[in-house]
């Protein structure tokens, strides 16, 4: 990525072909560095940061911005708090992806209970499987939305299609 840089403020910023097409009669190097932008309406090379703090996302966001250090323009990630108005927001969002992984993992159980292969499992068996599927469906009564414990099945012979990674 490269910037262009006007009195101290990013006007732009656009990707390396965008750049070579802007200056299609200039030959850049294969790795267009600063040398190379010398000269070229105060174009400068992107430095993003990829490292990812941690943060909760109950209280916090990540927040992007790039800035000019007078040499180059950098890209980092900051950690910011949620106004109340947000957390509620975030809140309402995480319920609905924790009820949205619930009703996968429902629906890709529901094979389960199909009387043929319901009735092929021990009672100890078919108690596990009664058992993990309300924990599914009580999941959305925990307290904390970020803090989800989510039950397991613990039957070897069965091996769950649908796993959850949130």
């Amino acid at each position: 990525m490269y910037a262009q840089v006007i009195d101290e403020e990013i006007t732009r910023v656009i990707d390396e072909q965008s750049l070579r097409e802007m200056y299609s009669s200039t030959h850049f190097p294969a790795v267009i560095t600063q040398a190379a932008l010398e000269g070229f309406d105060n174009w400068y090379v992107v430095v993003d940061s990829t490292d990812l703090p941690e943060f909760d996302k109950a209280s916090k966001k990540l927040e992007f911005t790039r800035y000019f250090n007078g040499t180059s323009v950098v890209g980092q990630y900051s950690v910011i708090d949620l106004s109340n108005a947000e957390k509620a927001a975030a809140k309402e969002s995480r319920k609905s992806e924790v009820r949205y992984h619930r009703d996968n993992t429902l629906n890709a159980t529901d094979y389960l209970m199909t009387s043929d292969l319901f009735n092929s499992f021990s009672s100890t068996d078919q108690e596990k499987i009664v058992k993990y599927r309300q924990a599914l469906r009580d999941l959305t009564s925990q307290a904390d939305p970020f803090n989800i414990t989510w039950p397991s099945l613990d039957i070897e012979s069965v091996t769950l299609k649908y796993k959850v990674e949130i």
